[in-house]
């Protein structure tokens, strides 16, 4: 059944909210819905990309999800997997290794870096085992880091001294590296170091770059 104008006129808002913002309302599988809705509403994804203002090139990679066995749609719908780009590259790989990977993928957070790497250990050594790749990828995962700039005094030019300050508050975990050159120093810290600073300015009452600027001097404990 065709949809009803007022079907076809919510399926291209709903497009338009999910693909012209950076933060989207609906997840992957919900717009792909949307889109199957607007192309039996026009005739074409040509015609839908036209009307929205978007390249066909791009609104038929949303299409990729239609592709999806039932366990990776469901870590759509959840976004624990929310990257078209990391869709795509799924949607390469057959049923059943997506089912496989479905599982790994639900039990732990990958970047979509990472996700790419399965899919390319997949289609580059299909004779290797499941596991082995699982393995590689896991070791070589995208670990996000996050910088923060201070003013290297002169009695900060050694990083060692910088570290173990920094190391009064934050764990070894949280911490990557931080390096000293010139005038200007850079703190590297995990996702879990970057919220442990947050929250420990907060408790201070300072700002974010206050408070580095004092762990890394060591005027905070």
């Amino acid at each position: 059944m065709k949809p009803t104008p007022q079907e076809c006129d919510n399926a291209l808002a709903a497009l338009l909210s999910s693909t012209k913002r950076r933060s989207r309302p609906l997840d992957l599988v919900e717009t792909a819905k949307e889109l199957r809705t607007a192309i039996d509403c026009f005739g074409t994804v040509e015609t839908v990309a036209d009307r929205i203002g978007l390249s066909t090139s791009m609104l038929r990679r949303f299409q990729y999800v239609e592709r999806l066995s039932g366990a990776l749609q469901t870590l759509v719908k959840t976004r624990k997997i929310d990257s078209i780009d990391a869709v795509a590259e799924l949607s390469s790989l057959t049923q059943a290794d997506q089912t496989r990977l479905a599982q790994v993928l639900a039990s732990e957070a990958f970047a979509t870096e990472d996700i790419r790497g399965f899919v390319r250990f997949f289609n580059k050594h299909p004779e290797m085992p499941f596991d082995e790749v699982v393995s590689r990828v896991r070791a070589g995962k995208t670990r996000r880091l996050y910088i923060f700039e201070f003013v290297a005094r002169e009695q900060m030019r050694d990083p060692g001294t910088v570290a173990s300050n920094l190391l009064r508050i934050l764990s070894p975990e949280d911490f990557h590296s931080v390096d000293v050159s010139n005038v200007v120093g850079r703190l590297k810290v995990s996702k879990s170091g970057k919220q442990r600073i947050t929250l420990e300015a907060k408790k201070r009452k300072l700002s974010v770059t206050n408070f580095v600027q004092q762990l890394c001097e060591g005027l905070q404990t």
